[in-house]
Order: C-alpha cells, then structure tokens, then sequence
C-alpha cells in the first residue's frame, strides 16, 4: 500500500474520533436500576431507622483510634516541644469538627433526597 499523505492524517483521525466516541456511547445507559441523583428506597429506609451507612460507628472509632496513633507518632519524629504538640492536636481537633460538620451537612442532604423521593412515590 502505498502511503499518502491523506492516510497519514486520516488514519490517527479516525483512530482519534472512534477513542473518544465510545466512552460516549456508554454514558447515557444507567441500567433498570438508575435513581437519577436520588438514592435508592433501602438506603432512606435505614437512615431513618437510624442505621444508615453513613453510622459506621465501629469502624469510625477504629479510624479515629489509627489516626490517633499516627499523629503521635509523626509528633515524635517531628520532636515538638510540648507547646508545638497542642497547637498540633488543636489543628487536628479542629479538622475532626470540620468533618463532623461534614458529615452532618451530607446526612441532612441525603434525609432531603430521601424526603424527594418518598413524596415522588
């Protein structure tokens, strides 16, 4: 075959166009299952039972405790004196109240989706 120079452009071209076209085709299909931004009726039904998957209580506890133990660890190898070590744990404090809040905020979006969707049913 003897090469052109439209192949050597046409050919990457395609190649291109046929790359980025099937993420694409893809993206519209959600399945029988699709919510749409809503979540699904099992996962309302145990945040208001209160044992939502955002109450991980057990495995929380465990991370906080790991978390823990890693910021004394990394305060030692760091050699704070002891005024830097409780401006350390005060900042880490203050990050622990910032994802409280966090996770609070996300609670009460997913009670109001939760709250959209029974009134939708």
């Amino acid at each position: 075959m003897r090469s052109t120079t439209a192949t050597h452009w046409l050919m990457p071209a395609l190649f291109s166009v046929t790359l980025l076209a099937s993420p694409l085709a893809l993206a519209g299909h959600h399945g029988a299952e699709s919510h749409h931004g809503k979540p699904p009726g099992d996962v309302c039904e145990r945040l208001r039972a209160g044992e939502a998957p955002l109450d991980r209580d057990e495995r929380r506890a465990a991370f906080h405790e790991r978390m823990e133990q890693r910021r004394a660890e990394m305060a030692d190898r760091l050699q704070l004196t002891e005024t830097q070590r409780e401006i350390w744990d005060q900042i880490h404090e203050e990050q622990k109240a910032e994802w409280e809040q966090h996770r609070e905020e996300r609670r009460a979006r997913m009670m109001e989706h939760c709250e959209g969707r029974q009134a939708q049913d």
